[in-house]
């Protein structure tokens, strides 16, 4: 029995010098060292995904209603320990001494945005370092504005009953609104200046957000503690379920019984984007470009029937009435199909 042992062990290390062994450990220890890496990446890869989707509701999760929210909800974040911020956005007009503009309002408080980044520059382009809304009085603009407008650095304007002083320009922001709002220029206040302008009345068109982020673990536990909430209210998360074919803000959307469309919008670089992307309802996947508007445009509007997609108005620059017409039942580029009444922006679209 002990002279098999130490037979054995001679020959365990004769069979490690001899190179043998030494190559099925190295194999060994690259094929854990391959599946751990790719793991990690997956890892990294989905945590990224979820990052970009997040950003593109400024949060975790959103809740969203046409109708003032119960502070309740805000409230009782705290105790999940989620971090929570507020927006309210309607329409408003800008109006200076010389001109108005009618723009998207967005009130938002210090804590805005939870996911994505707020960029904010003065009029000469330098960074302005900001807590997440601009202090009560003063306003931040997007550039459509400040040029419809002939607008500099601490000018004056009004919206209502009150008055701002013009601070910066908005960059970027994380969540680009797809609703109403969404097809005009964006102007950002205080959410404590809104009573103040006294724009919002009964019967306003207003969306009202409560925004939360924390750990998926706090999330579900808030979600669950929500229990019932009412049919006014909608409770929003993102899931990236794939990416159009170019990074671009403010396009049109069209939508078929089986496919969704994304047209125009602005990129960067390139200005006034003309593709046409196409993704389908049935799986998540990518978009695919399938054809061209006939001219680049961003703030433009997107119309449906139950076989054509439409976009009309938008800006170019300057202005633009071309009414564009592309096929569902078959890919390819638009077609100048009509014009509207008077070149303009962000007019309202209908869906059949």
């Amino acid at each position: 029995m002990r002279r098999g042992l130490v037979y054995g062990l001679k020959k365990f290390w004769l069979e490690i010098f001899s190179g043998d062994l030494l190559i099925l450990f190295f194999s060994i220890v690259l094929a854990v060292t391959s599946i751990s890496s790719v793991g990690f990446l997956g890892d990294r890869l989905q945590s990224s995904m979820q990052m970009q989707a997040s950003s593109i509701l400024g949060a975790d999760l959103v809740l969203r209603s046409a109708t003032e929210i119960d502070p309740k909800y805000l409230n009782s974040a705290s105790s999940y320990d989620l971090n929570s911020a507020e927006t309210a956005t309607f329409l408003s007009m800008i109006i200076t001494d010389e001109d108005n503009l009618l723009t998207s309002i967005k009130a938002v408080t210090p804590s805005y945005p939870l996911k994505g980044k707020l960029t904010v520059v003065n009029f000469d382009d330098s960074p302005i370092q900001h807590s997440g809304s601009p202090p009560p009085g003063s306003i931040w603009v997007e550039k459509k504005v400040s040029e419809s407008l002939d607008l500099n650095q601490s000018d004056s304007i009004i919206i209502g009953n009150k008055n701002f002083i013009v601070e910066g320009i908005i960059q970027d922001y994380p969540d680009r609104n797809s609703s109403f709002v969404g097809f005009y220029p964006v102007a950002i206040v205080n959410i404590n200046d809104v009573d103040a302008m006294g724009v919002i009345q009964t019967g306003s068109r207003v969306v009202y957000r409560k925004l939360f982020s924390g750990t998926q673990k706090n999330l579900d536990r808030y979600v669950e503690s929500l229990d019932t909430i009412p049919m006014n209210i909608r409770l929003q998360n993102a899931t990236d379920v794939g990416d159009l074919t170019v990074a671009r803000s403010s396009p049109a959307g069209q939508s078929s019984s089986e496919s969704g469309y994304t047209s125009g919008g602005y990129q960067t670089p390139g200005g006034a984007a003309t593709v046409i992307d196409k993704f389908p309802f049935a799986a998540d996947a990518d978009a695919t470009d399938v054809g061209d508007l006939t001219q680049g445009v961003i703030y433009t509007t997107g119309q449906s029937s139950t076989t054509s997609g439409y976009r009309s108005g938008g800006f170019t620059p300057p202005n633009t009435n071309v009414i564009d017409k592309f096929s569902f039942a078959a890919d390819g580029n638009a077609t100048d199909v009509g014009d509207l009444t008077a070149a303009r922006y962000g007019v309202g679209g209908q869906q059949v």
